[in-house]
């Protein structure tokens, strides 16, 4: 199924008005007074059908952009949660109250390591040696994270927070 839009009432009109023309002018019925009602009424119909069009597709393009939007941020926060967490919170329809989106957990525990003196360090050394050497003990941590099974939390400054729980 075709949608009818501006392109459409534009042939439509031009055909319109030459099959007018061509009857009126024919039969001597040509008045001058509705033809320009005829061409005004024509093009307020066109300006409406092309206004209406282009309303169409700054909603589509808004949409198309929200759409996007949306991705981002769920590809954002997938990465950001355990797994188990984002699938609870993706299923919004499933959940009753805001506690459906907490856990009790048994036997669980946060690490907080946070770097004895690290404020007298980073003062003596050039911020880059600062950011390689967290980079490089962050990055040891992000894979004992991985082998051991255990959530990385956050890190913030010199600080990595991890949690860890029996029931895996």
């Amino acid at each position: 199924s075709t949608k009818f839009n501006f392109h459409h009432s534009v042939i439509f009109y031009f055909i319109y008005t030459i099959i007018w023309i061509v009857i009126f002018a024919e039969n001597d019925f040509l008045n001058y007074e509705y033809g320009i009602y005829y061409f005004i009424f024509g093009f307020y119909i066109l300006i409406n059908h092309y206004l209406n069009e282009k309303n169409e597709v700054k909603r589509f393009n808004i949409g198309l952009r929200q759409n996007q939007k949306n991705y981002e941020q769920n590809n954002l926060v997938s990465q950001l949660l355990p797994l188990h967490a984002f699938e609870k919170m993706s299923s919004v329809s499933a959940m009753t109250s805001t506690s459906d989106l907490t856990d009790r957990m048994e036997d669980a525990t946060l690490l907080f390591a946070d770097i004895k003196g690290f404020t007298q360090f980073s003062s003596s050394v050039t911020p880059e040696e600062v950011v390689e050497m967290l980079s490089g003990l962050f990055t040891e941590f992000d894979q004992l994270c991985v082998k051991l099974k255990v959530y990385k939390v956050y890190t913030i400054g010199d600080c990595y927070v991890v949690m860890g729980h029996l029931n895996k």
